[in-house]
């Protein structure tokens, strides 16, 4: 590849940015959509400076200084912040993106758009029916049904997946080379395919310490019938819900591993998995 994008996995698809960008067969919308924590909206960044950048993406230059920093005046970024996306901070990127500016493009970058109200959504969906010129909106999400169709129609979709884990250990191994191969074998598997998980637990042994802990409690209960146990464990995670993530990550690669290793209660795991992702998409709206 051209550039430098530092992403794991995810080739094909940097190759088809590329090419959009080498051929000036830019979409005026582009919505990637896959797991979190895969590298979505680290594209989707680099991809604005590369947009930006006067010097074919240099890291040196005030453009690609501003937009690092998520001070450019003209490449308007929403980064997720838990909170909900309004229609009147919809209106007032309309109201921007609308000016003349003195930049190569005009740029809205904004994470996990599926936290739009319906209101903003379909405010929104009338700027990418008609787009002001030289306009680039780069979105991502981690729910594509949980966005309008008639929104995700207006947008070119690119699909972000899982990276295998072979290649994620052999990745994190490069850059942790001190670190033992138990650690970066169990950090590859806990990951379950993003690499920023591996990598927030590789950088935090605070963290990889409790995601231990949890895999033991969490395997206890496979091994124990007693409900009430689990009841109480839940009753922990909900007054500390900065832990209700790690916990479903952990369930996750648990059930996983036992689908492979008993195949006769596979549908017993295909289940709990699928309650595992209605259960995360049911917080991804609040729910109690």
């Amino acid at each position: 590849m051209y550039y430098h994008w530092n992403i794991i996995g995810h080739a094909t698809l940097l190759d088809s940015l590329e090419r959009d960008m080498k051929n000036e067969n830019l979409a005026h919308s582009y919505l990637f959509s896959g797991p979190e924590k895969v590298g979505k909206y680290v594209v989707a960044k680099k991809m604005a400076h590369i947009l930006q950048c006067p010097n074919n993406f240099c890291h040196e230059c005030p453009t690609c200084i501003q937009i690092e920093k998520g001070c450019h005046p003209y490449t308007i970024e929403f980064v997720d912040d838990g909170e909900s996306i309004k229609i009147e901070q919809i209106r007032g990127v309309i109201d921007q993106l609308q000016m003349t500016a003195p930049s190569r493009y005009k740029i809205f970058l904004a994470e996990k758009i599926e936290r739009m109200t319906l209101e903003a959504a379909h405010c929104l969906l009338k700027t990418l029916e008609e787009p002001p010129k030289k306009t680039i909106f780069l979105f991502t999400t981690a729910s594509l049904k949980n966005l309008l169709p008639t929104l995700v129609s207006r947008m070119r979709v690119l699909h972000f997946y899982h990276c295998p884990e072979d290649i994620l250990q052999q990745r994190i191994a490069g850059e942790y080379p001190d670190t033992d191969e138990d650690t970066l074998r169990q950090v590859s598997r806990f990951a379950l395919g993003k690499p920023g998980i591996a990598f927030g637990l590789l950088r935090d042994p605070q963290l990889l310490s409790l995601y231990r802990r949890m895999y033991q409690d969490i395997l206890h209960f496979f091994e124990s019938e007693y409900v009430f146990n689990r009841f109480c464990y839940v009753q922990e995670l909900v007054e500390d819900p900065a832990k209700i993530d790690h916990f479903l990550n952990i369930l996750t690669h648990l059930c996983r591993s036992r689908m492979l290793e008993d195949t006769l209660n596979k549908n017993k795991f295909l289940a709990i998995l699928e309650r595992i992702s209605e259960t995360r998409s049911a917080l991804r709206r609040n729910a109690n």
